[in-house]
C-alpha cells in the first residue's frame, strides 16, 4: 500500500474546496464562508510509482484499464466470482477503492460502480482505481441482501477468514487482495428491499484524531445534505479498514425497495467524482452546493402498537418537529387504532412502508440533526 511521504495541515474557510495554492483560500463558495475547517493535503511526491497495478493474474498497464474475475471457493465447492476493474492512470498518485453489493439488493451503487469503470479515462487520471460492483454475489443472484450459501452478511465478518464458510472468504480475499491495496475506500449502499432511505454519508470514528479528520471532511465533500459519524464496529468494512488507517467512507443513496432510479444513481456518481476531484486523481473542483448538517448516531425508532393497515403522513428525508403526527394505523373498518408521533425533532431516516403491519414491526426511524 502507498505510504504518505509527508503531511500539511491546511486551515481556510471550507472544509470542501480542495486547495493546491494558498492563493485558492479565498475563492470559497458563499455558503462556507463562515466555517473554518482543517483540511489533510497528503503529498505523494516521492513514492514509488510501479508502471502497472496487478491483483492476482488481472494487471493493468499504465494508462489503461481491464477487469477479471476474483475466485473463491469454500470446502464444501461452492464457488463465487467477484468481477474486479482497475483503471491505472498516466501519473503517480492514490488507489481509490469502490465497492457495490455489499448488501445484494441495493441496485443504484452497483451501477454507479460499473458508470464509473466505464466512464474514467485512464489517461486522464492520476494513481489508481479499483472496482468491484458486487461483494455479496450469492445474494445478488437470488435478490436476497445477505448470502444465500451460509447465510451471513459480509459486512459482519471483515477481515474475513481464509478458512471460514464462503462469506468469510470472500469478506477475506476483498479485505486482503483489494482494501489493503488502497489509500481511500468508498462503500456505496442504500435502502434494502423492505425500507425507504435518505441520502447521507458515513466516516468511522477511531480515536485517531488526525484520521477522524480526514474521514469525517471525505464523506462531507460526497455531496450529500446530512452526514453520519459512527463508532468502530467489528466485522464492517468501514470499522476494519479505518482500523488499519485505510481512509474509508460510505455513501447511502437508494430509495430503497428493490428500484433503480436514475437520481439515486447520479448521487452516487457524484459522490464518487467529487472523492476523486478532493484527491486531486482528476481535474475539478468537488460540486458540493451546501454545508452538509451533522446528524445523531443514536436512531429513535416509531414501531407498531397493534396489527392494522400503515397510513403515513410523511416521506423519508423529510425534517419533522416532536409531537408532530407522522401517519396512523387503522382497522378495515378505517378506524385508528394508533397515531404515529414524532418522538424528536429530526430527519426522518427511514421508513418501512410495508402498508399491512403487525404488533412489533417498525414502522419509521428518527435522527436528530446535530448542526
Amino acid at each position: 500500500m502507498y505510504g504518505f511521504t509527508s503531511l500539511v495541515v491546511i486551515f481556510f474557510k471550507s472544509p470542501f474546496t480542495q486547495v493546491t495554492q494558498l492563493s485558492e483560500c479565498k475563492q470559497l463558495h458563499p455558503c462556507h464562508q463562515k466555517f473554518f475547517m482543517p483540511i489533510l493535503k497528503y503529498d505523494f511526491i516521492g513514492k514509488t510509482m510501479s508502471k502497472s497495478f496487478k491483483i492476482r493474474d488481472i494487471v493493468a498497464e499504465e494508462a489503461t484499464k481491464v477487469t477479471g474475475f476474483l475466485t473463491i471457493e469454500d470446502d464444501t465447492a461452492a464457488t463465487v466470482k467477484l468481477l474486479i476493474g482497475i483503471i491505472k492512470g498516466s501519473e503517480e498518485g492514490p488507489v481509490l477503492s469502490i465497492t457495490g453489493g455489499m448488501y445484494g439488493t441495493q441496485y443504484p451503487g452497483i451501477d454507479a460502480c460499473i458508470r464509473t469503470y466505464n466512464e474514467i479515462d485512464p489517461k486522464r487520471l492520476k494513481g489508481s482505481i479499483i472496482t468491484i460492483p458486487v461483494i455479496e454475489m450469492t445474494g445478488f443472484q437470488k435478490c436476497m441482501d445477505k448470502s444465500s450459501i451460509d447465510g451471513l452478511s459480509s459486512n459482519s465478518v471483515f477481515p474475513g477468514d481464509p478458512e471460514g464458510t464462503i462469506t468469510y472468504r470472500i469478506a477475506y480475499t476483498v479485505f486482503n487482495e483489494v482494501i489493503k491495496k488502497s489509500d481511500y475506500h468508498i462503500d456505496l449502499r442504500g435502502g434494502d428491499l423492505w425500507e425507504n432511505l435518505h441520502t447521507f454519508s458515513i466516516s468511522c470514528e477511531t480515536g485517531n484524531k488526525n484520521f477522524d479528520v480526514k474521514t469525517s471532511t471525505l464523506a462531507r465533500i460526497l455531496g450529500t445534505k446530512y452526514y453520519l459519524i459512527i463508532p468502530y464496529i467489528k466485522g464492517s468494512l468501514i470499522g476494519e479498514a479505518s482500523k488499519l488507517g485505510i481512509a474509508s467512507v460510505i455513501l447511502e443513496s437508494s430509495k430503497g425497495l428493490g428500484t433503480y432510479d436514475e437520481e439515486d444513481i447520479q448521487s452516487c456518481m457524484k459522490g464518487i467524482y467529487n472523492l476523486l476531484k478532493h484527491l486531486t486523481m482528476i481535474k475539478g473542483k468537488p460540486d458540493i452546493p451546501y454545508e452538509p448538517k451533522k446528524i445523531e448516531f443514536k436512531m429513535h425508532h416509531i414501531k407498531a402498537k397493534h396489527g392494522g393497515l400503515l397510513y403515513l403522513q410523511c416521506k423519508y428525508g423529510e425534517v419533522a418537529s416532536k409531537g408532530q403526527k407522522l401517519g396512523d394505523i387503522r382497522n378495515l373498518k378505517g378506524e385508528i387504532l394508533q397515531e404515529l408521533i414524532a418522538p424528536i425533532d429530526g430527519i426522518i431516516h427511514y421508513t418501512y412502508p410495508k402498508h399491512i403491519k403487525h404488533p412489533g414491526d417498525l414502522i419509521l426511524g428518527m435522527r436528530r440533526i446535530l448542526e
